[in-house]
Formats: C-alpha cells, sequence, structure tokens
C-alpha cells in the first residue's frame, strides 16, 4: 500500500493561478510608462537620463536646500523645548529648597 498525500478525504483540492498572457492588439505592452519601450523583437528597453553639470549642480543644490531646511527645523524643535526643560528644572529646584525649609522648622 502506497502513501499518496493528494488522496486524503479531509483536503479540498489545490486550486492553480490562472496564468493570462498579455494582450497582443495594444499599441504598448507598457501602457503609458515613458521609461520603457519594446524593441522589434519584443524586448524591453529601460531609458536611463545623463545629468549634466548644470542639471547635475541644481540636483546637488536642491538636496543642500532640504537637508538645511531640516537641520534648521529640529534646532528650532530643541531650542523650542530648552526654555520648557529650563522651567521644569527651575520648578524642580524651587520644590526641593521649599520641601526643604518646611523640614528645618
Amino acid at each position: 500500500m502506497s502513501y499518496d498525500p493528494s488522496s486524503s478525504p479531509g483536503e479540498k483540492p489545490v486550486r492553480e493561478p490562472e496564468i493570462i498572457p498579455p494582450s497582443k492588439g495594444t499599441s504598448s505592452p507598457f501602457g503609458n510608462d515613458p521609461w520603457m519601450s519594446s524593441g522589434s523583437n519584443g524586448g524591453r528597453r529601460i531609458y536611463i537620463a545623463r545629468l549634466g553639470p548644470a542639471k547635475l549642480f541644481w540636483l546637488v543644490l536642491f538636496a543642500g536646500l532640504v537637508a538645511a531646511l531640516l537641520i534648521v527645523l529640529l534646532i528650532g524643535a530643541v531650542l523650542l523645548w530648552l526654555p520648557i526643560l529650563a522651567l521644569f528644572a527651575l520648578g524642580g529646584i524651587v520644590a526641593a529648597l521649599v520641601r526643604k525649609s518646611f523640614r528645618l522648622r
């Protein structure tokens, strides 16, 4: 007697996924994607633009401005919390002094 795992009575049969081939009637198999095109033999080509010196300069300048803005926002958040932390520290010192003065009496 041989064991056949597909013939167990309590299991449902496993369904295979349906594979739908791409339609041949469309003009472009990639839809409206401007970065890809189809060659005559069905090959795919990805276009990568080369950056010239001017575009590279503007890209680096923009990245630097974004980084500077993030640093300014971070420093601003720290500077906003410094007075609040100073008030908490001052309140703790005053509370400690008040408790100490009540203990002496």
